[in-house]
């Protein structure tokens, strides 16, 4: 083998090595949200729908009492990641977080209303996703008005 043989080789070898070797970032990814949420300013992600047969709301002289369940296929800490940081975008402050037995749930507080995201799994069906969201907005000292 000649030495320009060798150095295409090489070159070949490199070039076929070289895509294979990607640099960590250390940042966790964050996933993407839906291009229109089902609330205006509680983010969800990306290939989550609302499950409308569990999901009720109803808005009243400008308060808001809403319960939505999210289906979807990411796992809970991607999806808890996104929450922690998204919900600041719509003015929510977290206030308490919480793990316990394999479900997150995350408090929010908005001027007079609060927000509890509860992220976890849940058995899986057949084809269907199995990462459930549970979003609950209310205003707590107006809630007996409804």
């Amino acid at each position: 083998m000649t030495r320009q043989s060798k150095s295409w080789l090489y070159i070949v070898a490199f070039a076929l090595i070289l895509p294979g070797c990607k640099k960590e970032t250390g940042a966790p990814t964050i996933l993407e949200s839906r291009a229109q949420p089902f609330v205006a300013d509680v983010p969800v992600p990306k290939g989550f729908n609302l499950d409308r047969e569990k999901s009720d709301h109803s808005y009243t002289e400008g308060r808001r009492k809403i319960k939505h369940f999210y289906m979807g296929s990411k796992d809970l800490q991607s999806v808890r990641n996104f929450y922690y940081d998204k919900m600041p975008s719509g003015q929510w402050r977290l206030v308490d977080e919480t793990l316990a037995a394999g479900v997150y749930t995350l408090k929010y507080k908005k001027f007079e209303e609060a927000c509890e995201v509860r992220i976890e799994k849940i058995p899986a069906k057949l084809f269907q996703p199995s990462t459930q969201i549970v979003v609950t907005v209310k205003t707590p000292h107006l809630e007996s008005k409804y």
